[in-house]
């Protein structure tokens, strides 16, 4: 469907923040105007849930910024950055593959999730972490014709 992509991100991130203020972790949002994107918005909601969800699950304390831009080829990109424990190097290049986890309790599928919904809508995932600094996830989609 046709959507406003910040409304739908504000929606995933409204579903969240509850988690986070329970943590003490303080959601800060910065949207860019990117305006309005053909997406499934229901898919779209999960994958930046999912990414949220680990962000809040990595950060003991600070905060989680979640921002929206324009990108340099005229797409639109969705960013989640958290201050949070990141992500060793060794298991960058497995991150996106399903079953993979390093969590206690974790079934390894909210990232491989992410993944395959972005690029279903033609897009891509960018990560970026320093262990002990925190990631940053950013969702490219290329600009609509």
């Amino acid at each position: 469907r046709v959507v406003d992509l910040e409304e739908t991100v504000e929606q995933a991130v409204a579903a969240l923040e509850p988690r986070a203020q329970a943590k003490g972790l303080r959601v800060e949002r910065r949207y860019g105007g990117v305006g309005i994107w053909q997406l499934d918005p229901d898919q779209f909601v999960q994958a930046v849930q999912n990414l949220l969800s680990n962000a809040v699950e990595a950060t003991q304390s600070g905060q989680i910024r979640v921002r929206t831009r324009r990108g340099e080829d005229g797409g639109a990109e969705v960013e989640v950055e958290d201050s949070g424990e990141g992500i060793a190097p060794e298991h960058l290049e497995q991150i996106f593959d399903l079953y993979f986890t390093t969590k206690a309790e974790g079934v390894g599928l909210g990232l491989s999730l992410v993944h395959r919904i972005i690029t279903q809508h033609g897009g891509r995932v960018q990560v970026h972490s320093n262990p002990g600094a925190g990631s940053r996830f950013t969702l490219h989609f290329p600009a609509s014709d």
